[in-house]
């Protein structure tokens, strides 16, 4: 398979290094495309675990919301059921 130098698109063989036109290196365009698409990957993968770290402690501040209102939570006064429990 021949390949394109990304500098002046000419073909060249699948053995060179550099490009038969202009010098350029062939291999640089794979090497950058791999870097950038690493970068990539890390990226999304650093923003999902951020995320979803995040995620996990909204629930737990909310959840830990949620238990301390029933624990503190009293029924509201009603004076007919007082009169109820004085009989």
């Amino acid at each position: 398979m021949p390949k394109r130098c990304y500098q002046c698109e000419r073909d060249n063989t699948a053995d060179q290094a550099f490009c038969g036109g202009c010098g350029a290196a062939l291999g640089l365009n794979d090497y950058i495309c791999e870097k950038v698409e690493e970068q990539l990957r890390d990226a999304i993968r650093d923003r999902d675990i951020l995320e979803t770290e995040s995620s996990i402690k909204v629930f737990e501040r909310a959840w830990g919301w949620r238990l301390d209102c029933q624990s503190s939570w009293k029924p509201p006064f009603n004076p007919l059921m007082a009169k109820e429990h004085l009989r």
